[in-house]
């Protein structure tokens, strides 16, 4: 009997536990098998859980038995690539003065899609106060990408102490004495 495999999620990234169903024409069992790349695998009667340890292509097989007329087929060979995860940086936490006109939070990198919490879809944001500013990116491979930076407040009140301090009567004391 024919049957192919569901695979999901598509694309898979980095972290991704990736679940594997049988579309089948015939109820059966299977035996799963990973025969390429690194990845842990689960098995059960219809389905599989394949969780990926590191980048790359993971080849498994799947080996169907009909239970009407106990047919065995040959491992049908299956596969999905890994890919990485974009890495964005926003840079260290950092403070804000209420003194300055503020700055840019900006990313490097070309992306299909670029999201910050306030909406924005555009590769910085001007940041005018302290918070938790975070960004999202997805790559060409649909896979997406986090980073997040807090913006501490830091009061910079200017102070000019009187450099001068003196007792003008002393002053005055001292010289005509």
């Amino acid at each position: 009997a024919e049957f192919d495999v569901d695979i999901n999620p598509n694309p898979v990234c980095a972290g991704d536990t990736v679940y594997v169903s049988i579309n089948a024409m015939a109820a059966g069992t299977y035996e799963w098998n990973v025969i390429s790349g690194n990845a842990d695998i689960q098995t059960y009667p219809d389905r599989a859980i394949i969780i990926p340890q590191s980048e790359g292509k993971i080849v498994f097989t799947v080996t169907q038995t009909t239970e009407f007329c106990n047919f065995v087929s040959q491992p049908l060979p299956f596969e999905f690539t890994v890919n990485p995860r974009p890495r964005v940086a926003l840079g260290r936490d950092t403070i804000i003065c209420d003194q300055d006109q503020g700055f840019e939070l900006s990313i490097d990198g070309d992306y299909v899609d670029i999201t910050w919490d306030n909406g924005s879809k555009e590769n910085s944001i001007f940041v005018e106060e302290s918070g938790v500013y975070k960004v999202s990116v997805t790559d060409e491979n649909g896979c997406t990408g986090y980073d997040e930076i807090t913006i501490k407040d830091f009061c910079c009140k200017v102070y000019y102490p009187n450099i001068i301090s003196f007792s003008s009567s002393n002053y005055v004391n001292r010289q005509f004495q």
